[in-house]
């Protein structure tokens, strides 16, 4: 579907970008109030720290992944390795198509 509707957009000459979005698998999601509380203290920390601009990224997903005990990092991983997969499903699709 996501290449049929690429190749749609393209056909009809549409500019612009595309947000495909695609969740963390559901079995390394975490609790939504835990990774609430989690950026919340983390927010915290950054502006009672005085961290801004570039510096601020790192910061907080160094100080999430410390509050959820590492979980955060492990959900991000396969976030990505999840997203890489969609990417070469919708690749191959549109290769054959």
């Amino acid at each position: 579907d996501i290449a049929k509707l690429l190749k749609t957009k393209w056909e009809m000459g549409l500019q612009g970008g595309v947000i495909i979005a695609n969740p963390a698998p559901e079995e390394h999601q975490l609790d939504p109030g835990v990774m609430n509380r989690a950026i919340e203290t983390a927010l915290a920390d950054a502006d009672r720290q005085g961290v801004k601009g570039k510096a601020i990224t790192p910061f907080l997903l160094a100080a999430i992944e410390k509050l959820t005990g590492g979980r955060s990092l492990e959900a991000n991983i396969e976030l990505v390795l999840s997203n890489a997969s969609l990417g070469a499903a919708v690749a191959v699709e549109m290769a054959h198509g």
